[in-house]
């Protein structure tokens, strides 16, 4: 059974907890939150943001998944993107680290991409 905690120790943690949420109350209304129930943006941006895009190999696929993303994220720097076959040769996955202006952009590649028939995944 557990004992009993003093009723000074009982009120000195109270107390703890109530500065702390006064605390917490104060920094987010210094920082624009209000203590509102949305919850923190998961991205902030502008951002490098990766994306990675698993097709079936066929020829002209690269090129064509990389016109699709240039179209939305610019030209795309020598080393933002990576390739990996799969074991068998059967599918590649590409990472492209693109510049992601916002949510609304990514969107727009994402459907853009789930429209290319050889594409079988984004993420």
């Amino acid at each position: 059974m557990a004992r009993p905690i003093p009723l000074a120790t009982a009120d000195v943690a109270v107390q703890a907890v109530a500065v702390q949420a006064v605390a917490v109350q104060a920094a987010a209304v210094q920082y624009g939150s209000a203590m509102s129930s949305d919850p923190p943006p998961r991205v902030i941006f502008p951002c490098d943001y990766p994306i990675k895009v698993m097709v079936r190999v066929e020829d002209g696929v690269r090129s064509r998944v990389d016109a699709i993303v240039e179209r939305h994220a610019g030209p795309l720097a020598p080393g933002a993107v990576t390739e990996r076959p799969s074991a068998q040769g059967n599918f590649l996955g590409i990472t492209y680290l693109i510049h992601a202006t916002g949510q609304d952009q990514i969107a727009r590649l994402f459907a853009d991409l789930k429209q290319c028939p050889q594409v079988m995944l984004v993420l």
